[in-house]
């Protein structure tokens, strides 16, 4: 298993520290973020001096998480190119494989479907060329609250496969997002990476939040082992990455959450 680390599972040391302690957890790659304290993503460091800090630990930084909204209304893509251009010449700089395109989430969506699809095709029909052009991916990850305008894996395939060139284009499996959308279908060809938490509240699936996001533990509701195992059944081997949201994670130090890690990924691998 190719074992990755989001930063927001580890929020609170610099990224050079984070960096450092990724690798002595034994993890072959990390995600950086935008949405920290400060929208920080390298906090302020060169980025060819964190090329070269990945480089000497041997880690791969997979991706930036993310840009949001990324199929908005038709009049709110020119900005989204804008935001997608800082993202990906940063990536492109620093050695970042991809950068995450997250759905508009708003509870009060009022677009029909169709209208949703459209946008999203319009939207990735944009991106692309900023992609091709400084050679960095874009991983698309439906979230499966039901108020999202891009709950399934199954609208995020087809929308590629109708946009004028769906190379730069792939998919991010989220257990949790996944378990919400009481999702069953696999898209493995098109998957790059995996997103894994776990929960362990007893509540309807509709009331459980990103605040719920654990290790996994034997204790998990959402069958994180079993969704990676029908993965890993059809060849898939994507990268792992724990994407752990709650405070009681993030409050951890880091020989405690090196611990539960250790215990966690027995939980997955046994």
């Amino acid at each position: 298993m190719k074992r990755a680390l989001n930063r927001i599972t580890m929020p609170k040391p610099g990224l050079q520290e984070f960096l450092k302690r990724a690798k002595e957890m034994d993890f072959g790659g990390v995600e950086v973020r935008n949405d920290l304290d400060g929208g920080r993503i390298l906090d302020g460091e060169d980025p060819s001096l964190v090329r070269r800090w990945c480089t000497d630990l041997g880690l791969s930084i997979i991706t930036i998480n993310a840009l949001q909204r990324f199929n908005d209304v038709a009049q709110a893509i020119p900005a989204r190119v804008e935001e997608l251009r800082a993202l990906v010449a940063l990536a492109a700089q620093a050695g970042i494989e991809a950068v995450v395109l997250c759905p508009v989430n708003d509870r009060d969506e009022a677009r029909s479907f169709e209208q949703r699809m459209e946008d999203t095709i319009r939207a990735l029909d944009a991106y692309a060329p900023v992609f091709i052009d400084a050679g960095v991916k874009g991983y698309i990850e439906p979230l499966g609250f039901s108020f999202c305008s891009l709950r399934y894996k199954r609208d995020a395939v087809a929308a590629i496969e109708a946009a004028a060139d769906r190379t730069p284009f792939a998919l991010v499996h989220d257990t949790f997002h996944h378990y919400l959308a009481e999702e069953e279908e696999l898209f493995p060809d098109m998957t790059a990476l995996a997103h894994i938490s776990g929960v362990t509240v007893d509540k309807p699936r509709s009331a459980i939040t990103d605040d719920d996001r654990i290790l996994v533990t034997r204790a998990d509701i959402m069958g994180n082992k079993q969704q990676l195992d029908a993965l890993f059944a059809t060849g898939w081997d994507g990268w792992c990455s724990y994407e752990c949201f709650s405070l009681d994670v993030a409050h951890l130090d880091s020989e405690s959450l090196s611990e539960q890690i250790t215990q966690s990924w027995r939980v997955l691998e046994g």
